[in-house]
């Protein structure tokens, strides 16, 4: 599949608390899904594209703590 700059699509999805979510490990990726059924986002990821995630995700969760003002995450 041809990815302009890693990624296949450009979506917004909004996800709360209340979220159902589960992830299998399939091989050397993660297919994570958000929601349930027909009412879900599904995400493919690879593992080194999960390490990178993780640094987003826990900079963001450190930037909570702190009580910081909103910004632009990237790694």
């Amino acid at each position: 599949m041809f990815t302009h700059r890693g990624i296949g699509i450009d979506s917004f999805a909004k996800i709360e608390s209340d979220c159902p979510m589960t992830c299998e490990v399939v091989g050397n990726e993660a297919q994570f899904e958000f929601g349930h059924a027909t009412h879900c986002l599904n995400l493919v990821i690879t593992e080194q594209a999960l390490h990178h995630l993780a640094a987003v995700v826990a900079d963001a969760l450190a930037k909570f703590a702190d009580d910081l003002p909103p910004t632009r995450l990237t790694a």
